[in-house]
């Protein structure tokens, strides 16, 4: 268990702090018809996207583009849907609220791009202590440990994905496996998250629950 008086939660973005699987569905779709090739369904997009990552996903389902062209297709659609199609739920400022009263800091930490992210946030006015965009989400950790110099029993990594618990663990921090995200539950228990496993955690309340326990 983390050590009396948690220190830090780093949260993931995507399927944690907001849904947005939806979104990028719709993004990448717009890719896969203006190049005339049929799209994966969206149960495909939710199982492969977080394992390939976004360009090897493009490239296991047949586009062939140059990524530089896929990303203006893609930069086109966030700029016109963004801030009408992702909004950040009530469940997220009462999480955040209660770590900024009981102590605890706030990171984001996730694969998506710094400004969108920031974007979301100053939107919806909600205030987190970290925003860091990684590629190696458990050498970031261990950077955040350095940084502030909190000890790994006092950190939770928040993640919805296998990847997400995985680098928790190589990093020596508890982890906490969100099923309302982009993968299963069944998928999040085979990662042996310490939480999260053996009883389905799909709600941001019922993380609040944990930093209400832990601080």
């Amino acid at each position: 268990m983390v050590a009396a008086g948690l220190k830090m939660l780093l949260l993931d973005w995507d399927g944690v702090m907001i849904e947005s699987h939806c979104f990028y569905y719709r993004q990448i779709k717009t890719v896969f018809q203006r190049y005339s090739v049929r799209c994966p369904s969206l149960r495909t997009f939710k199982k492969w996207v977080s394992v390939l990552g976004v360009e090897g996903f493009y490239r296991k389902y047949g586009i062939k583009a140059s990524f530089p062209e896929i990303k203006e297709i893609e930069e086109e659609y966030r700029d016109n849907h963004l801030l009408e199609e992702i909004t950040i739920p009530y469940d997220a400022h009462v999480l955040i609220a209660v770590c900024k009263t009981r102590g605890v800091k706030t990171v984001i930490l996730s694969n998506n791009f710094k400004g969108v992210i920031n974007k979301i946030l100053k939107r919806d006015l909600l205030f987190v202590d970290e925003v860091c965009s990684s590629k190696d989400k458990a050498k970031s950790i261990e950077e955040f440990i350095e940084k502030y110099g909190v000890e790994r029993e006092r950190i939770i990594f928040v993640g919805d994905t296998v990847q997400d618990i995985l680098a928790g663990k190589r990093a020596g921090v508890k982890t906490v496996g969100y099923s309302g995200g982009y993968h299963t539950h069944a998928q999040i228990k085979e990662a042996d998250p310490d939480y999260g496993g053996e009883r389905k955690i799909c709600s941001l309340q019922e993380i609040t629950k944990i930093v209400f326990q832990l601080t």
